[in-house]
């Protein structure tokens, strides 16, 4: 065992998957881990986020429409920018003004994110693409995995698999105790990063090996959603046995490529195929939790009752299943509460500068008065306030990843003419 300031190489010596094993095109179930008489509880475990490369070439067509929906997102209009939104398949993407680094253009879905390559674009795969955590929860990886092939076979010829280039895999569970309860000399390591994180005065977990190829997070799941409102974990956990009211942790470990290639392949079923192998390297020969027992020889340590728990989990018999997709999650669009709360705010803030206690007459005024105001600047705009307010909608609708009326048809026609202008073009017809 390395010391605890010395980076190590990371060199998984990763055991051959079990025979003639399968995996299923499908659906993660939470699984519940109850031990005998242990005092802690595996409420679910699984893939938390996958990111896959595919391999290829980007399409005329596409590459046409892509690039007038890229035009409309640059736009200064918002009645334009509300153009920018491609439907592939039965699912509608955001489509960025900018690219990255190596890839031209960025779509976002509330499921997938997606990094194209551009027409000219040589040592870069076709796309790289980000499954989203809540996807994954639905439907499982394999599942998420095979529709997001069919929708980049819309866009580029693919040639190969989907590479693996990074997998992170969770557990969340339930504990007597806090995550503080150890200190950071508990921890057995091959990892010179090692970092305790705060929540204003709450202590909410650890990191190690940031910036590394494997990294491992093990946080207080419960005070991260009050944050991420991911409150769909909530519904997750009580199928499972939470009462509620516990902290639910999480032991997360993350891979990157580097640790991934010791597998020989990446292609998305090997990989899933190995899961436990992964987990288990990483929470034996790279990471350990153990009890601070006073031996200063840390590796004769015995490893924390926690930790046993969490090694222990069966990977193979992750079940898995089917299930339809949504096109859109009712979570990506503000809860009306919101809209009321906001319109409360907005109103008794206006009553209180111009002094008016009926607030009827309140409403009345402030609307009046907002539409003389956007319809001065309509002079300037060209446009009224009714214009103004409606471009303003569609903008939002574009962000929620839905339909708006009128908006949505002026897009979609805006990609067939131009996919059929990218046709005419490479074939001579124009």
């Amino acid at each position: 065992m390395q010391s605890d300031d010395e980076e190590a190489a990371v060199s998984p010596a990763l055991s051959p998957p079990a025979a003639e094993r399968t995996v299923a095109a499908a659906r993660e179930v939470p699984q519940l881990t109850n031990r005998g008489t242990s005092v802690y509880r595996i409420l679910r475990y699984g893939v938390d986020s996958l990111y896959l490369s595919f391999p290829g070439k980007l399409l005329e067509e596409a590459a046409a429409q892509l690039d007038t929906y890229k035009q409309f997102a640059q736009a200064g209009d918002e009645g334009q920018q509300a153009l920018a939104q491609i439907v592939i398949g039965n699912h509608r993407f955001s489509v960025g003004g900018s690219g990255s680094r190596l890839f031209s253009y960025l779509l976002d879905h509330p499921d997938y994110g997606i990094q194209v390559a551009g027409k000219k674009a040589r040592k870069v795969p076709l796309a790289y693409v980000q499954i989203k955590s809540r996807l994954i929860t639905d439907i499982g990886d394999i599942g998420a995995a095979s529709v997001l092939r069919e929708l980049v076979s819309q866009l580029g010829v693919i040639e190969g698999p989907a590479k693996v280039s990074r997998i992170d895999l969770c557990a969340d569970f339930t504990a007597p105790h806090g995550l503080d309860e150890w200190s950071k000399h508990a921890w057995v390591r091959r990892a010179r990063h090692l970092d305790r994180h705060d929540d204003a005065e709450l202590f909410s977990g650890w990191s190690i090996g940031r910036g590394g190829e494997l990294m491992s997070r093990t946080y207080d799941k419960t005070l991260e959603i009050k944050k991420s409102k991911k409150d769909y974990m909530k519904g997750i956990w009580a199928k499972a046995g939470w009462d509620g009211i516990s902290p639910v942790y999480r032991q997360e470990f993350q891979f990157r490529r580097g640790v991934l290639c010791e597998l020989g392949e990446l292609d998305l079923p090997s990989v899933s195929a190995r899961l436990g192998d992964l987990w288990r390297y990483a929470g034996t020969d790279w990471l350990r939790l153990t009890v601070e027992n006073g031996d200063s020889n840390k590796s004769r340590r015995p490893s924390h009752p926690l930790w046993k728990e969490l090694m222990a989990i069966d990977w193979l018999n992750r079940e898995q299943g089917t299930a339809l997709i949504r096109t859109r999650r009712a979570d990506t669009v503000p809860q009306d509460p919101r809209f009321y709360q906001g319109l409360m705010s907005l109103i008794s803030r206006y009553m209180a500068a111009k002094a008016i206690t009926d607030p009827d007459s309140a409403v009345t005024q402030l609307f009046n008065d907002a539409k003389q105001f956007y319809d001065d600047q309509g002079y300037v705009l060209g446009k009224s306030f009714d214009a103004q307010l409606t471009d303003k909608a569609a903008c939002k609708a574009k962000g929620y990843n839905m339909l708006y009326p009128g908006y949505s048809e002026r897009a979609l026609d805006a990609g067939v003419r131009a996919r059929a202008d990218a046709y005419r073009k490479a074939t001579g017809r124009e």
